[in-house]
């Protein structure tokens, strides 16, 4: 199995268990209805409070990757991975109708998505928006509507994931 692509996955893991993002989240804008919390954006529900069957707004950077590869032991780890599929992985990436967008599905973290690079100051970042394996088609159209928003309120210009 290609070590690499395991990166994916821990960093992913890595997030979900509270470490903060390189790039200050709180000088990005996000849609109204997301709240900011350990480097990602959620979605949240009528109350306030983060919507379980909601879209989240992960960003990866820099940082993140090095904890990962720190923690794995691995000596080779890049943004390219997001786009690339990895069977083994159950990790599969298409290209979508928007340029520089791609759609994925997680079989191992059982999310789905979206996956975009970006440059944030003088970093690039991964920005992924994703829902649960089994979340709707709905939902899943308001993953790629809500990223899409991401972009627009913090004036990101999408880079071509090929020169990774």
């Amino acid at each position: 199995m290609k070590l690499s692509k395991i990166m994916i996955l821990a960093i992913t893991l890595f997030l979900a268990v509270g470490i903060v993002a390189a790039v200050d989240v709180s000088d990005l804008k996000a849609p109204s209805n997301f709240k900011s919390d350990d480097g990602a954006f959620y979605e949240t529900n009528a109350l306030g409070l983060m919507d379980e069957n909601g879209v989240i707004i992960d960003i990866f950077t820099d940082k993140d990757l090095e904890l990962a590869k720190n923690a794995t032991n691995v000596t080779e780890e890049s943004f390219s991975d997001y786009f690339v599929n990895d069977t083994k992985l159950k990790y599969t990436v298409e290209s979508t109708d928007d340029a520089n967008i791609f759609s994925f599905e997680d079989g191992i973290n059982e999310l789905k998505g979206y996956v975009e690079l970006v440059k944030i100051g003088d970093e690039q970042v991964v920005i992924e928006s994703s829902v649960s394996s089994n979340a709707s088609d709905d939902s899943l159209n308001k993953s790629l509507d809500s990223l899409k928003e991401f972009n627009e309120l913090n004036n990101f210009e999408l880079l071509d994931s090929s020169s990774l």
